[in-house]
């Protein structure tokens, strides 16, 4: 019986640890804009690829009344490399 209730301690500080560890070190956002989540085995941050960003990612056009090149503005630099436009002037969305 203390053999069990001994291994059924360790058991519950080893699932406290694990749980403080990851209490310490909860999701946040990454400069790339993603999501990082705490790898337990590595005992270090990984970039999950998700974005962090909520809402909704869209490029603004304006006309420059100088060279009449249409410019494309983004809402930030996560959303930079999401769009492009092509030599034939298409619109293309990459999403992450």
């Amino acid at each position: 019986a203390t053999e069990n209730a001994n291994k059924a301690t360790q058991n519950a500080n080893t699932q406290a640890n694990r749980a403080k560890q990851h209490a310490d070190n909860p999701p946040k956002m990454g400069e790339n804009g993603n999501w990082y989540k705490w790898n337990e085995a590595k005992q270090a941050y990984e970039d999950t690829g998700i974005l962090a960003k909520g809402g909704v990612l869209y490029p603004t056009f304006t006309i420059d009344p100088n060279t009449m090149e249409l410019v494309m503005h983004y809402q930030d630099d996560v959303a930079a490399d999401m769009f492009v436009i092509d030599k034939e002037g298409y619109l293309t969305f990459n999403p992450k």
